[in-house]
Formats: structure tokens, C-alpha cells, sequence
């Protein structure tokens, strides 16, 4: 399976395959971001009923929606599939 395209941003071709080798290998570091990612993802998916009283409660919950929708991207950077 290839890398998400994000991770080679700006990256050089030359040094498209060091990134790479350098992501594969750094899975602590991907999984401690994978569980921080799900818990935030976890948050933000929580809505309080007193939202609702408020007249932005439509604010809050686009931005919480986007918010979502940023981190589960993120968390689809992280899922990489690792040698055996």
C-alpha cells in the first residue's frame, strides 16, 4: 500500500523515498498520533444538549463537523500498512 500523497508535500523527488523508508519506520510515533487523533475525534463528536439553547448552535456544530472532518483525514495519513 503507497503513502497518502499529503505526507510528499513540497517534498523533493529525489527525496520522496527517505520520507517514505522514514514514515514507515516511525510506527510508535504513528500509532501515540493514531490514539491521540481518535480521542479528539471522540471529543468533538460529543454534543451537550445546553448547545442547543444557545442561537450559534449551528456554529458550534459546522465547526465541530469540520473539526471531524480534519482529524479523520489526518487519521487516514496514519493508517499505513506496515511490513510483517
Amino acid at each position: 500500500m503507497t503513502l497518502n500523497v499529503m505526507w510528499f508535500i513540497g517534498c523533493k523527488p529525489e527525496e520522496k523515498q527517505e520520507l517514505e523508508n522514514a514514515i514507515r519506520s516511525s510506527t510508535v510515533v504513528l500509532d501515540i498520533l493514531t490514539r491521540v487523533i481518535e480521542k479528539e475525534i471522540a471529543q468533538t463528536d460529543i454534543s451537550k444538549l445546553e448547545d442547543y439553547d444557545s442561537p450559534s448552535w449551528a456554529f458550534r456544530q459546522a465547526d465541530r463537523a469540520g473539526a471531524n472532518r480534519v482529524l479523520k483525514n489526518l487519521l487516514k495519513m496514519t493508517k499505513i500498512e506496515r511490513p510483517e
